[in-house]
């Protein structure tokens, strides 16, 4: 999963707001079988000034297309349906633009009336920050 921010457009800082995109991309395979998944969310984010000046808690929340492709003994089922995401999670600014971030999530995905999926999650790693991070 690939996660960027930008348009943090000084009127959007002021108001801790965050708005970006999550792109989604995975394959795997193994023997006859491969697997695709794709997809964009567009997230909106707001900052909580309850830490100190270089932690800021967030809430999270996207909704987005997404799509999927499955390849079994030569024959192939493609489908499309939509992603939607609602989170907590917290930001350690390193700098401006750089923070250590950990969320809690939880992630619905839809695909045909028959077919849909949730799940929670756990996610840590860095975010970057375009042009400047919520003070």
């Amino acid at each position: 999963t690939a996660i960027f921010e930008s348009g943090l457009f000084d009127s959007l800082a002021l108001m801790n707001l965050a708005i970006g995109g999550i792109f989604n991309f995975v394959i795997s395979s193994s023997n006859d079988q491969t697997f695709i998944s794709y997809g964009f969310s567009p997230f909106l984010r707001y900052y909580f000034d309850l830490l100190s000046e270089n932690s800021k808690i967030f809430l999270l929340g996207s909704i987005g297309p997404q799509g999927r492709s499955t390849e079994f003994n030569n024959i192939t089922n493609s489908e499309t349906g939509f992603t939607a995401q609602v989170g907590a999670g917290i930001d350690f600014f390193l700098n401006e633009s750089v923070a250590w971030e950990g969320l809690l999530f939880y992630n619905y995905n839809k695909f045909s009336e028959s077919f849909s999926f949730s799940s929670f999650g756990i996610w840590f790693g860095f975010q970057i920050f375009l042009p400047s991070y919520p003070k």
